[in-house]
């Protein structure tokens, strides 16, 4: 118990020692929810529609709409984010790596989940097109994408 006590950082976040740092909800894992890692050299987003307890190394977002669910982890898995948060976040960690935190996330531009958008970005997944699905994610944000 002396190792626990002795956990400051959490006692001068307003917490008892014996609290859990990042609190998580447990009752929300079961729903619908977008997961990514923390630390990663590549974006790497996901729908979890399978109700899984998400590892502490990750984050995650309930989203209850299929379509927005759709649309998140399409511009998530997209060069535009690698490119987003290399402009306007730019932490990067050892050998290149980036981390997908909520403070950087929170403000990756998200097109509206229109159905034309949807119904195409599923086709572009389900056919594992990445490259025309990488162009669409540009586009649809009214971008072109870089070249090279």
């Amino acid at each position: 118990m002396i190792v626990l006590e002795g956990r400051a950082y959490v006692i001068e976040g307003g917490r008892n020692w014996f609290e859990i740092w990042v609190p998580q909800k447990p009752a929300l894992w079961t729903q619908q929810k977008i997961v990514f890692p923390d630390i990663a050299d590549a974006p790497r987003f996901a729908i979890d529609r399978s109700g899984s307890i998400v590892n502490g190394d990750c984050y995650w977002m309930v989203v209850e709409d299929d379509d927005l669910a759709e649309v998140i982890a399409a511009v998530g898995n997209s060069s535009f984010c690698t490119w987003f948060y290399d402009a306007a976040c730019g932490n990067y960690l050892y050998a290149g790596r980036r981390r997908f935190m909520t403070q950087y996330i929170e403000h990756l531009p998200i097109p509206a989940p229109k159905r034309d958008l949807v119904d195409r970005i599923r086709e572009l997944r389900i056919s594992n097109d990445v490259e025309q699905l990488d162009a669409l994610v540009w586009s649809s944000l009214g971008l072109k994408q870089p070249i090279g």
